[in-house]
């Protein structure tokens, strides 16, 4: 058998399957950040924290992530202020 044969086939290889397993985590990323997005539009902070940590987990190159679970982390105090202001004054039920 060739050995430069087998040694080319096994990087060909090789090369598909790391083009295959970036191809599955840019995938997984780009799902975790418009998780995040959604769950933030609709006011679910806590779980948009969650899914923006879990996309910064895949790739904490991307500065926007920080800043975007940062303002939900932010939206998330002020909703908990919110209900002990209300709790406080015997509004909330």
């Amino acid at each position: 058998m060739n050995r430069g044969v087998d040694r080319s086939a096994a990087v060909a290889a090789a090369g598909m399957l790391l083009a295959v397993a970036t191809a599955a985590v840019a995938a997984e990323f780009r799902r975790a950040v418009e998780q995040a997005e959604s769950a933030y539009a609709d006011g679910r902070l806590g779980e948009a924290v969650e899914r923006y940590t879990h996309a910064i987990t895949i790739d904490d190159t991307v500065p926007e992530l920080f800043y975007n679970r940062g303002n939900a982390h932010h939206n998330l105090g002020l909703a908990y202020v919110r209900l002990a202001e209300q709790l406080e004054n015997g509004a909330a039920d």
